[in-house]
């Protein structure tokens, strides 16, 4: 009778301890995965381009340092995004306002950007070509096909002067690099 009392209460003892390493084990889990949790709904926020959510730090152990970490990475990528866009406007509005015709190709020949006026000399190249659509021509035109090879092929810039409708253009054209790689030219 000793014996199963003793075991009974040894039982018991095993229980309770169970229970209370359960509580434990997921008070400990919990507190651990909700700043988790957290930091990957932060994350996903910002690679939707909410760049203004921010990480609470309610540690100081390891995970409050990867929300510092966090929303100091997420307030730097903000600002290089607002620079990268005024930048990027402040090149538009200078295109714009340019008399001269700027147009960017890519390496294939494509054309990436333009300004008003080299649409207009585009379309007056075009034109001659006897293309009916100008508005869906997207590559080189074809008197300039030859300057835009040597340009991407001899990586240097070409001065061309041509007569398009009875006007008389001076053409410079010169290759746009990526690193030690040409991208194309303007």
């Amino acid at each position: 009778e000793a014996a199963s009392e003793t075991r009974r209460l040894i039982y018991l003892s095993a229980g309770i301890a169970l229970i209370l390493t359960t509580i434990f084990a997921f008070f400990l889990s919990s507190r651990i995965t909700a700043p988790i949790r957290i930091m990957r709904q932060a994350a996903l926020e910002v690679a939707q381009g909410k760049f203004h959510t921010k990480v609470p730090i309610l540690t100081q152990d390891e995970i409050g340092q990867l929300a510092i970490a966090f929303n100091r990475m997420r307030r730097e990528l903000n600002r290089n995004i607002s620079e990268l866009n005024q930048e990027k406007e402040q090149l538009s509005r200078i295109l714009l306002s340019m008399a001269d015709g700027v147009i960017t190709f890519d390496k294939h020949g494509l054309i990436r950007i333009t300004n008003p006026q080299a649409d207009h000399v585009i379309q007056m190249m075009l034109y001659e070509e006897g293309e009916a659509d100008v508005g869906s021509k997207v590559k080189v035109p074809t008197q300039l096909r030859p300057l835009f090879e040597r340009v991407v092929e001899q990586e240097h810039e070409e001065l061309l002067e041509k007569t398009v409708q009875g006007r008389s253009m001076a053409i410079l054209m010169a290759p746009l690099y990526e690193g030690q790689y040409i991208r194309g030219a303007v």
